[in-house]
Protein backbone atom coordinates (compact mmCIF):
# COMPACT_ATOMS: atom_id res chain seq x y z
CA UNK A 1 0.00 0.00 0.00
CA UNK A 2 1.22 3.51 -0.85
CA UNK A 3 1.62 6.27 1.72
CA UNK A 4 -0.55 9.16 0.46
CA UNK A 5 0.47 11.63 3.15
CA UNK A 6 1.90 14.89 1.92
CA UNK A 7 5.49 15.75 2.61
CA UNK A 8 5.94 18.91 4.68
CA UNK A 9 6.58 22.03 2.65
CA UNK A 10 10.00 23.57 2.96
CA UNK A 11 10.23 26.84 4.88
CA UNK A 12 9.97 29.76 2.49
CA UNK A 13 12.31 32.63 3.08
CA UNK A 14 11.29 36.12 2.00
CA UNK A 15 14.22 37.82 0.35
CA UNK A 16 14.26 41.58 0.15
CA UNK A 17 15.86 42.49 -3.13
CA UNK A 18 17.89 45.67 -3.15
CA UNK A 19 17.52 48.02 -6.11
CA UNK A 20 19.85 49.65 -8.59
CA UNK A 21 19.58 53.42 -8.90
CA UNK A 22 17.63 52.91 -12.15
CA UNK A 23 15.14 50.59 -10.43
CA UNK A 24 14.81 53.01 -7.49
CA UNK A 25 14.17 55.88 -9.94
CA UNK A 26 11.39 53.85 -11.58
CA UNK A 27 9.82 52.89 -8.27
CA UNK A 28 9.89 56.42 -6.84
CA UNK A 29 9.24 58.06 -10.23
CA UNK A 30 12.02 60.59 -9.85
CA UNK A 31 15.30 61.62 -11.46
CA UNK A 32 18.73 60.10 -10.90
CA UNK A 33 19.79 63.38 -9.28
CA UNK A 34 16.97 63.07 -6.75
CA UNK A 35 18.02 59.50 -5.89
CA UNK A 36 21.61 60.64 -5.29
CA UNK A 37 20.35 63.61 -3.27
CA UNK A 38 18.32 61.26 -1.06
CA UNK A 39 21.36 59.01 -0.65
CA UNK A 40 23.62 61.95 0.24
CA UNK A 41 21.10 63.29 2.78
CA UNK A 42 20.78 59.86 4.39
CA UNK A 43 17.11 59.42 3.50
CA UNK A 44 18.01 56.32 1.48
CA UNK A 45 20.81 53.91 2.30
CA UNK A 46 22.88 51.96 -0.15
CA UNK A 47 26.15 50.25 -0.87
CA UNK A 48 28.42 49.65 -3.83
CA UNK A 49 28.80 46.37 -5.69
CA UNK A 50 31.85 47.13 -7.76
CA UNK A 51 30.98 50.46 -9.34
CA UNK A 52 27.20 50.01 -9.13
CA UNK A 53 25.22 51.55 -6.27
CA UNK A 54 22.56 49.31 -4.73
CA UNK A 55 19.81 50.89 -2.62
CA UNK A 56 18.43 48.81 0.20
CA UNK A 57 14.79 47.74 -0.06
CA UNK A 58 14.02 48.68 3.58
CA UNK A 59 15.27 52.23 3.02
CA UNK A 60 12.97 52.60 -0.03
CA UNK A 61 9.99 51.27 1.95
CA UNK A 62 10.76 53.51 4.95
CA UNK A 63 11.11 56.55 2.67
CA UNK A 64 7.65 55.85 1.22
CA UNK A 65 6.16 55.54 4.69
CA UNK A 66 7.82 58.76 5.93
CA UNK A 67 6.56 60.68 2.91
CA UNK A 68 3.09 59.19 2.65
CA UNK A 69 0.38 61.68 1.78
CA UNK A 70 -2.30 61.84 4.45
CA UNK A 71 -5.36 63.84 3.40
CA UNK A 72 -6.65 66.30 5.96
CA UNK A 73 -10.32 65.97 6.75
CA UNK A 74 -10.68 69.64 7.67
CA UNK A 75 -9.84 70.81 4.14
CA UNK A 76 -13.27 70.70 2.52
CA UNK A 77 -14.89 73.20 0.24
CA UNK A 78 -13.53 75.80 -2.15
CA UNK A 79 -12.22 78.20 0.50
CA UNK A 80 -10.28 75.44 2.19
CA UNK A 81 -8.71 74.45 -1.13
CA UNK A 82 -7.21 77.92 -1.41
CA UNK A 83 -5.92 77.61 2.16
CA UNK A 84 -4.38 74.24 1.26
CA UNK A 85 -2.66 75.72 -1.80
CA UNK A 86 -1.32 78.60 0.28
CA UNK A 87 -0.03 76.17 2.91
CA UNK A 88 1.69 74.10 0.22
CA UNK A 89 3.23 77.23 -1.30
CA UNK A 90 4.47 78.36 2.13
CA UNK A 91 5.97 74.93 2.75
CA UNK A 92 7.73 75.02 -0.64
CA UNK A 93 9.10 78.50 0.09
CA UNK A 94 10.37 77.36 3.51
CA UNK A 95 12.03 74.35 1.88
CA UNK A 96 13.64 76.60 -0.72
CA UNK A 97 15.01 78.91 1.97
CA UNK A 98 16.33 75.97 4.00
CA UNK A 99 18.09 74.42 1.04
CA UNK A 100 19.56 77.50 -0.56
CA UNK A 101 16.98 77.93 -3.29
CA UNK A 102 17.43 74.53 -4.92
CA UNK A 103 14.40 73.00 -6.63
CA UNK A 104 13.72 69.45 -5.39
Amino acid sequence: MQDNSLAPLPQLRIVEVDLSTTEARAELNCSAGKIWDLLNRGELSGYYVGSQMRITRPSIDEYKIRNKYIPRKDLKGKGSMMAARKKTRNRAEAHSRAHGGCND
